[in-house]
C-alpha cells in the first residue's frame, strides 16, 4: 500500500488536490481513500486550544484509520499527515504553546509514521493568500486558533524549517489553477513511482 500525504497552509488546495488524486487513480482502477483533515478533527473531543493535547489526539487518531483502512486500499491519501506533526510542534513551539521538550516529544513522536510516507506534496501559499482565502470559507472550530496573522507566520516559517524532512517531496504552488496542480502531482507520483 502506498502513503501519500499532502501537508502545506491552510487554503492551500489540500483537500481538493486529495480528492482530484483519488479521482484520477480510481479512473486508473487504482482503489484509493482520502482521509481528511477536517473530517478528523470534527471527530476529536480535545479543543484546539488545548494545543499538545490537539495533536496527539489528531495524529493518534490518524493511526487509528490508517490501520482501518490500509489493506482495503492500494493507496492512502492523507490530508495534513505524520510529516505536519514536527511542523505543528514548531508553531506551539514558537507561540510558546508548550515547553521546548513538549515541541521535540511530538515531533519524535510520529516521525516514525511519518517515515511509512511514499510521497509528500507540499502545498504552498503565502499567509496573505491563506487569510484571503479563509474569509470566503465556511469557519469551524480550529480556525478561531489557526487562522490569523500570528499563528500562519510561525506556520509558514516551521514549513520552511522543515519541508526538507518531509519524504520524497514537491512543492506545488497553491495559487495554481486547480487542474494545472493536479497534472504536476500527477507527473511527480508518477515520475518517482509513488502511485
Amino acid at each position: 500500500m502506498k502513503l501519500i500525504e499532502f501537508v502545506g497552509m491552510p487554503r492551500s488546495g489540500k483537500s481538493t488536490q486529495a480528492e482530484l488524486l483519488r479521482k484520477a487513480l480510481e479512473a486508473r482502477g487504482v482503489s484509493a481513500v482520502v482521509l481528511g483533515d477536517r473530517e478528523r478533527m470534527a471527530q476529536l473531543s480535545v479543543p484546539p486550544q488545548e494545543s499538545l493535547a490537539f495533536a496527539l489526539a489528531l495524529y493518534g487518531q490518524l493511526i487509528d484509520v490508517y490501520y482501518r483502512y490500509h489493506e482495503e486500499a492500494d493507496v492512502l491519501i492523507v490530508d495534513r499527515g505524520w510529516s505536519d506533526a514536527p511542523v505543528w510542534a514548531d508553531v506551539y513551539r514558537a507561540l510558546k504553546t508548550v515547553t521546548d521538550a513538549e515541541a521535540d516529544a511530538l515531533a519524535e513522536c510520529y516521525g516514525r509514521f511519518a517515515r511509512m510516507t511514499t510521497a509528500t506534496i507540499h502545498m504552498s501559499v503565502s499567509a496573505e493568500v491563506s487569510l484571503q482565502r479563509h474569509r470566503a470559507t465556511l469557519h469551524e472550530e480550529v480556525d478561531e486558533v489557526a487562522m490569523n496573522p500570528e499563528w500562519l507566520s510561525a506556520l509558514s516559517e516551521a514549513y520552511a524549517r522543515r519541508k526538507a524532512e518531509f519524504t520524497n517531496a514537491t512543492d506545488i504552488d497553491g495559487t495554481l489553477p486547480a487542474e494545472e496542480a493536479h497534472v504536476r502531482i500527477m507527473g511527480f507520483l508518477e515520475a518517482t513511482g509513488s502511485v
